[in-house]
């Protein structure tokens, strides 16, 4: 299973878009992987460079790193992660 950058984008009034992009290793920042996602969105762009990365950037709501269940089991045995959550009191 792969890492991924959640890139969440608005897509209309109340609703958002999410795009998954692959990290190109396991210890890739989120700028680095924001910084290739820009770049490959500007593929082929010639004119207004600089204001089209600033408008693609300016568009994001958030972004996050997601990991494979798998990958936070075994931060989880290595003991790098608490084992258990917090539980939320109900209303």
């Amino acid at each position: 299973m792969n890492h991924y950058l959640l890139i969440v984008l608005p897509a209309g009034e109340n609703e958002v878009s999410r795009v998954y992009w692959p990290l190109a290793s396991v210890e890739e920042s989120s700028e680095d992987a924001l910084d290739r996602y820009v770049t490959a969105k500007l593929e082929g762009r010639q004119r207004n460079r600089d204001k089209a990365e600033r408008a693609i950037r300016s568009g994001i709501l958030y972004t996050r790193l997601t990991r494979p269940s798998s990958w936070w089991d075994a931060q989880r045995e290595a003991g790098l992660v608490p084992t258990t959550r917090k539980r939320r009191r109900a209303r």
